[in-house]
């Protein structure tokens, strides 16, 4: 369990409600020892800009900077066969909807815009609200209503939710930092970084 003063002094940020829910996220999914709490927090505050931005932020000023992050997929060169990056800046709904439209359940036309990156580690796509929603809830709640996972509760159980399914408790105990943080992100080009959060946690939880 972690209390207020500990969330202040990692990530900033005093808040009774989010408290509460990360913890009752410990609990549920026995994120009890030092070291799982430490990959969790780490892992989630890093991802939320700690635990300020539930949202995923999709709005890109200028077209470098969406080629440098999806440079398998947009280009500065009209010739080549990618989506020509200068079309999708300052536009985050038609963004989403390119980037993860048609895939994994999305797709309706504006799917990848309604199931963007939301919660503690970002869900996206439609599969995986479906089935956050039915193996929390037991309903289809966040399919309905996809904001309700950029609110405290359920954006820290969906992160809850996603660290249980891919069985980071074990990889804590393994320390396996570099394999969660590829699970969660897709990639490890940011381990430096959130290495460096983790060893903020280990100090303070």
């Amino acid at each position: 369990m972690i209390n207020s003063d500990q969330l202040l002094n990692f990530a900033g940020k005093s808040d009774s409600d989010l408290v509460d829910a990360i913890n009752a996220v410990l609990d549920r999914f026995s994120i009890n020892t030092t070291r799982r709490v430490c990959y969790f927090m780490t892992q989630s505050a890093f991802e939320t800009s700690n635990f300020s931005r539930f949202e995923e932020d999709l709005w890109y000023s200028t077209p470098e900077r969406l080629v440098a992050v999806w440079p398998k997929r947009f280009t500065l060169n009209k010739n080549l066969p990618l989506a020509y990056a200068p079309d999708y800046v300052r536009n985050p709904e038609k963004l989403a909807n390119f980037v993860y439209g048609g895939r994994n359940g999305n797709s309706a036309k504006d799917d990848g815009w309604l199931y963007r990156g939301r919660g503690g580690f970002h869900l996206t796509f439609l599969d995986n609200y479906r089935a956050y929603s039915w193996d929390v809830h037991g309903n289809n709640s966040c399919v309905a209503t996809p904001e309700l996972v950029a609110k405290p509760e359920d954006a820290m159980l969906s992160a809850g939710w996603f660290w249980d399914k891919h069985g980071f408790n074990y990889m804590a105990d393994a320390d396996q930092f570099t394999k969660v943080t590829t699970e969660i992100n897709g990639s490890a080009a940011t381990v430096p970084k959130r290495l460096q959060v983790l060893n903020q946690a280990n100090k303070i939880f």
